[in-house]
Parts: C-alpha cells; sequence; structure tokens
C-alpha cells in the first residue's frame, strides 16, 4: 500500500490560513505565558497538562510531596488564567474558540 499525504499525515488538510495564523498566535501567547510562570509553577503545569503525567510521578520528578504538586498546579493555573485573561481584555486574542 502507497503512502497517502492526506490519510496519513494527522493533519487537517483543509485549514485555511487565517484559522492557521489565529491558531499560531495564540499557541504563541500560551507559550508566552508559561514562559512568564515562575520555575515551580510551569515546571509541574507542563509535566501535568502537557506530559500528562499524574501527580505521584510529577512529585518524584520535582522532589516535592503530592500535595505541594496540587497547591502548585492550582496557583500555576489560576495566573496563567490571569495572563491570558487579561491578553483577552487588551484584545490581543478573541473569545471564539
Amino acid at each position: 500500500m502507497d503512502f497517502d499525504e492526506t490519510v496519513h499525515s494527522g493533519q487537517r488538510q483543509n485549514r485555511n490560513p487565517e484559522t492557521v495564523a489565529l491558531l499560531a498566535e495564540r499557541a504563541e501567547l500560551v507559550r508566552k505565558s508559561l514562559a512568564a510562570l515562575p520555575t515551580v509553577s510551569r515546571d509541574v503545569i507542563v509535566l501535568r497538562e502537557l506530559e500528562q503525567l499524574p501527580y505521584e510521578e510529577i512529585a518524584s520528578i520535582v522532589g516535592i510531596p503530592v500535595g505541594t504538586v496540587m497547591s502548585r498546579l492550582s496557583r500555576g493555573r489560576q495566573r496563567l488564567h490571569q495572563t491570558l485573561s487579561g491578553c483577552l481584555e487588551r484584545g490581543e486574542i478573541d473569545a471564539v474558540s
């Protein structure tokens, strides 16, 4: 069976350029917002939300108790939400998903 780019690429082929640009812009805002977080918050958010690791494994990797992982996640998510909400209020992003 031959490789079919449209079937096997895993990407949507029908995205218009505007949608691609908006998604890239939002991704950059999220990256910048994550980078602005304190390292201790950023580490646990990345491990949990991007790597999908369980709390126990994050605790082991970072060397902190599970309860501390949960509190850092909570505070980090709040700060990330505040930053992204500020971008929304300033019109840097729109509310449409």
